[in-house]
């Protein structure tokens, strides 16, 4: 069963980074520049960073301490080094030691920040070192660390990490953007499991656990954002190797049903939908065309102006990442998918509007793509003829959208001969139904310009972008 992670805490790390570049200066005026300084300091904030301060290092002293006299008191004993090791780990000044202890002490490391974001920077800063050098503690112990990361990722909690320096940049984890190799992680979890991207790669011998214990946590997390950043690593460590764990995981979150997120969802519980579509596109994973079938349409809540009031009413849209997804999986073969739902009196012309955007890519290709487009270009003729009051503006819409579709037409370089001979005998057809001029001029340039690329000296030559307008683009 997949599992919701729960926050700890919030851990925010507040302040702003408060720095001054210090080039060829005297000793005298970097004496009084730093007295400046100094004074920009209230009593009151000089008294907080030194309770920050010893906040986060006494406990790390303290539990260093006791595990240096622990392994002292083995060593004493005569007990052997590796085994040392496994009890109280590789000791260093500062270090908590064994890698249950630093874990447990990125759990509850606590953090005030200031209301007043831009006072007690120094403070921010002491922080924001502590959780790499944490992290890069249990990384350096390699293997070991594995069964005490293993251990509290099975837990399903988490601990959130935000910083605000202007020296490292965490990234916006939020919009769905993940990073392969974070200095400073978004999260207690994407930290251990980073780290246990590093301790694989770095030993060919702990490679087995390290993947074991990403494919362990794959298979119970409900976050998006953790099946995204373990699918990453693990094409990183061992590259195709676990492709069907991480599509399996993938899937099993799509059939989630849909939540409505707000700007009040935490950051690392988003759906994030699109992205987990991305790694069935990138995969060409064709086996959950099934079910996104079904998931194509979904009523939504949008407020709408009715009688001149502002009222909440349920539509019917096309979800854009399942719209994504087909069409990036199955290319034209999508199109009989999006014919089917195209004349669907739920869907209003804005919806229908993002089908005929998906089959201009396949005209000449496909017949379902060329009988929508077909279709545009019918109503686009008839708003060429209007007279009366609506002429202006009838004829300015007709001819936007004949532009658009026209331009289609012409888009490519490497187009299969096929194709191109396909796309021509549409043309031909479009022009036995207006006798405009103006419309006329324009097919005679994607005459001209399909007839450029069928020929591959001339195709070398030409931009993969075309538009039968004259306008400056």
């Amino acid at each position: 069963m997949k599992k919701l992670i729960p926050i700890i805490a919030a851990f925010a790390i507040g302040g702003v980074a408060v720095g001054v570049v210090i080039n060829t200066k005297s000793s005298q005026e970097s004496a009084s520049l730093q007295e400046k300084l100094k004074e920009k300091f209230t009593d009151e904030a000089r008294e907080k960073k030194k309770v920050h301060e010893k906040k986060v290092s006494t406990q790390a002293r303290a539990f260093s301490q006791r595990l240096m006299n622990l392994k002292n008191a083995l060593e004493a004993k005569g007990v052997d080094a590796q085994t040392v090791n496994n009890i109280v780990g590789d000791v260093h000044s500062g270090s908590l030691g064994a890698p249950k202890r630093i874990i447990a002490y990125l759990t509850e490391l606590e953090t005030n920040p200031p209301a007043d974001r831009s006072k007690n920077a120094d403070a921010h800063r002491i922080q924001v070192r502590e959780v790499i050098r944490q992290f890069e503690e249990l990384t350096l112990m390699g293997a070991i660390a594995l069964p005490a990361i293993s251990e509290f990722l099975a837990q399903g909690i988490d601990r959130e990490y935000k910083e605000n320096t202007d020296e490292i940049v965490s990234g916006n984890w939020s919009s769905g953007r993940y990073y392969h190799d974070p200095i400073f992680p978004p999260s207690l979890r994407i930290g251990l499991l980073n780290t246990v991207r590093h301790i694989g790669k770095r030993n060919n011998e702990a490679l087995p656990n390290a993947e074991r214990v990403l494919l362990q946590v794959l298979g119970t997390t409900g976050r998006s954002i953790e099946v995204m950043y373990i699918t990453r690593a693990l094409e990183d460590m061992a590259p195709g190797v676990h492709k069907d764990s991480y599509l399996m995981a993938a899937q099993d979150l799509l059939m989630a049903p849909i939540a409505e997120e707000t700007r009040g969802t935490p950051a690392l519980d988003r759906q994030h939908r699109y992205r987990l579509f991305e790694i069935l596109i990138r995969n060409k994973d064709e086996t959950f065309v099934e079910e996104a079938k079904n998931q194509l349409l979904v009523e939504r809540k949008r407020k709408q102006k009715i009688d001149g009031k502002e009222v909440e009413v349920m539509v019917t849209e096309i979800d854009s990442s399942v719209l994504s997804y087909l069409t990036g999986v199955l290319g034209a073969r999508s199109m009989p998918i999006l014919s089917n739902i195209y004349d669907s009196p739920d869907l209003d012309d804005r919806q229908r509007g993002r089908i005929r955007g998906a089959a201009a890519r396949y005209l000449g290709v496909n017949e379902d793509a060329n009988a929508i487009v077909n279709g545009r270009f019918d109503e686009s003729f008839q708003w060429l003829t209007t007279t009366g009051d609506n002429q202006k503006k009838d004829r300015a819409k007709g001819m936007d959208n004949i532009r658009y579709y026209l331009g289609r037409l012409g888009e490519g370089r490497n187009v299969p001969t096929e194709t191109l001979q396909q796309r021509q005998q549409f043309l031909v057809n479009l022009r036995g139904k207006t006798n405009d001029k103006e419309v006329l001029a324009m097919m005679d340039k994607v005459d001209k310009r399909l007839k450029d690329m069928s020929d591959p000296e001339k195709a070398k030559k030409l931009d993969i972008r075309f538009s039968v307008s004259n306008r400056k683009r």
